[in-house]
């Protein structure tokens, strides 16, 4: 199956295919490359005390990491790391004595597999008051953590001994780092380092090796993340954004096939295109507020994306913006939202939307194509242009009238929306494309607006209405306008001069055509009408 499928015809033939960035050979991570799982964690403070304890889901997730322990401290970026060496079944603990009272102390829990580290969410505890006389102090001797155990085959990325030096997880990320802005020789990265840094240009481009890079949350002079920095790395499985960035370019992460967790800052205001097309395992469920752009394909093919609600303040979603969002399950767009891209929500079977914010002007091409949990009941009051195949095969949609404003419906824009009710297309409405109606089954009358001047082939095939009033100023009905309406009984005619009609196919059941009294004749011997002299009658004014 395409990423994005696009359908525009009454039979539901594919017509384009939308574009999508080519990318290098799709591979999975080898077992050795993936992330360890993360215990579950907490804390317990006791006057000055903290006991920290933290427990594996199984003991499959025990026995895949060699080392574990705890980040604690006051600091966040001078965090002591910690080592435990005993469980007690599943869990371990460390206790924490001799900390200053009423004093918030910052901790996560961190696990390695040998190769690289993952560590939790920072958390925080807060020790309890002191004691109102307290016995005097004792200095006991300092706490020992025995040493870890000898392992044949250390880590290739030993805990650096120096506070203020980044402590990478993975080996091939500290590698490229260390190359690129070790500033003072020493083979590692300082936190002082990392700040100075204003772009990662393309030495991660493209690279099969790197696993997680959280510790770029310490890259915080980066406000800009360059296009295709992260490009097909497709093993990368986790990243965290500096808090500094603002910007994510074209295609940063495309083709991340791995890339399951990435934290975004709560800085960032766009993302252009492709940001992060295809990242098929990302699982995101919640995106910063602060962002108000996000350009064509951002996150197209992400299939297991989760989002519930999009940024309250997003003013655009660009083309192809969530296509095959397969696990997107929003049921209400931001409020402020003004435009909505060709494709940008094609093919998200789980998309529930029920109304769509007033100030959308214009329904792209496919914007909402073949999205089947759809269940729109209003459109916006200032529509004014619904472009090809932006409902096609939306079944579930309830709509019972369109806005007023409405100029132009383009080629299968409705097509197979059979729950569909509406009994007048708007006065104002020039243009109705090719098989725009066609399948709306729930129509049960129809009037058709005063300005058009043409019925488009299949504009209403397979209809179930029974009876359509055609207005004053219709010229031409295309072949198959009508087909297979075969509970059409009654068509009411205005024109005073017969409209050109290139087949006579009205249904089968067609018992009576009102034309105006003047007219009568006209239409009996007219080609195209003829065929139906008998049933045509003459409107009676009332």
């Amino acid at each position: 199956m395409s990423l994005i499928r696009i359908i525009n015809s009454v039979l539901a033939a594919a017509v384009v295919a939308l574009v999508v960035l080519t990318g290098c050979e799709e591979k999975n991570a080898p077992d050795e490359l993936r992330l360890p799982a993360l215990p579950s964690v907490g804390a317990q403070a006791l006057d000055g005390s903290v006991v920290l304890s933290a427990e594996f889901k199984s003991s499959d997730d025990k026995s895949a990491v060699k080392d574990f322990g705890f980040y604690f401290g006051t600091d966040e970026t001078l965090l002591k790391r910690l080592n435990v060496t005993e469980t007690d079944g599943l869990g371990y603990s460390l206790t924490m004595n001799n900390l200053e009272y009423s004093t918030t102390y910052l901790y996560r829990v961190w696990v390695s597999n040998g190769r690289y580290e993952i560590s939790s969410q920072l958390m925080s505890v807060e020790t309890g008051e002191a004691p109102e006389n307290p016995d005097p102090p004792v200095t006991p001797d300092p706490p020992v953590t025995p040493d870890p155990p000898v392992d044949p085959d250390p880590p290739v990325d030993p805990d650096p001994p120096v506070d203020g030096i980044i402590q990478f997880k993975d080996s091939a990320v500290k590698t490229i780092c260390v190359t690129n802005w070790d500033l003072d020789g020493d083979g590692e990265l300082s936190v002082d380092e990392a700040k100075k840094v204003t772009g990662v240009g393309d030495v991660f481009r493209k690279n099969k090796d790197i696993v997680t890079f959280d510790e770029f949350k310490y890259f915080t002079g980066i406000d800009e993340l360059a296009e295709t920095a992260f490009e097909e790395c497709s093993n990368l499985v986790s990243i965290e954004l500096p808090a500094s960035i603002t910007y994510i370019g074209r295609c940063a992460f495309d083709g991340c096939f791995n890339l399951e967790r990435v934290v975004l800052p709560s800085t960032l205001r766009i993302i252009d295109g492709g940001g992060f097309c295809r990242c098929r395992s990302l699982i995101l469920e919640e995106l910063p507020g602060s962002i108000v752009k996000m350009e064509a394909s951002v996150f197209a093919g992400c299939s297991k994306l989760r989002l519930t609600k999009l940024p309250s303040r997003l003013l655009v979603i660009g083309d192809q913006a969530f296509a095959d969002c397969n696990e997107l399950c929003l049921t209400e767009l931001p409020s402020g939202l003004v435009s909505i891209g060709a494709a940008a929500f094609a093919s998200c079977g789980a998309l529930a939307l029920q109304n769509l914010p007033d100030g959308i002007r214009k329904i792209g091409y496919a914007a909402f194509y073949d999205c089947s949990e759809l269940r729109i009941t209003d459109l916006p009051s200032q529509l004014d242009s619904i472009e090809s195949d932006a409902f096609l095969r939306c079944g579930n949609i309830h709509l019972k009238k369109l806005p007023s404003n409405i100029k132009s419906i383009g080629e299968s824009s409705f097509n197979g929306c059979s729950s569909m009710e509406i009994s007048q297309i708007p006065d104002g409405v020039q243009k109705i494309g090719k098989s725009a109606f066609s399948g709306c089954t729930g129509i049960k009358s129809l009037v058709l607006p005063k300005e058009l001047t043409k019925i488009s082939s299949n504009a209403f095939a397979n209809c179930h209405f029974k009876e359509i009033t055609i207005r004053e100023n219709v010229k031409l009905i295309e072949s198959d306008a009508f087909a297979n309406c075969d509970r059409l009984v009654t068509v009411r005619l205005l024109p005073e001069t017969p409209p050109e009609m290139l087949d006579e196919n009205l249904g089968i059941y067609l018992d009576t055509i009102y034309v105006p009294a003047a007219s009568l004749e006209a239409y009996r011997t007219a080609p195209g009408w003829s065929r139906w002299k008998k049933r045509i009658q003459p409107i009676v004014s009332e």
